[in-house]
């Protein structure tokens, strides 16, 4: 049942932050390691990529902390016309607390597109 709940929190999470970066919402500081953030926020504003989630990972539950690996693609128009893509992979955290459980963070493992 726990795991059913955290992995229910995750996939939410997950999909709020798609939404967030397609919309260009500021979501990178919360993302993204602090040398990359203002070329990612870059990147989302002047590129408007697609964003989409592609997969995540069974979490793994350890106390009242749950981990899983969730899997984002972008795609975007390059400077000569192209469609590029690349896919990003970002560690998902979440907690149970008192109401239940909530995801706590979400971590940039690969440099994400705009990024050095």
């Amino acid at each position: 049942v726990e795991l059913a709940r955290a992995r229910d929190v995750i996939h939410a999470g997950a999909r709020s932050l798609v939404g967030g970066m397609e919309s260009s919402q500021p979501v990178a500081e919360l993302v993204v390691p602090t040398a990359a953030r203002q070329q990612f926020t870059t990147f989302l504003m002047e590129s408007r990529p697609s964003v989409a989630l592609v997969s995540v990972t069974e979490p793994v539950l350890q106390g009242g902390q749950a981990e899983a690996l969730v899997v984002i693609q972008f795609q975007w128009r390059g400077q000569f016309g192209d469609t590029r893509r690349r896919s990003v992979r970002f560690r998902a955290e979440a907690s149970r607390g008192a109401t239940g459980w909530r995801a706590s963070s979400f971590t940039a493992l690969d440099t994400p597109p705009g990024g050095s």
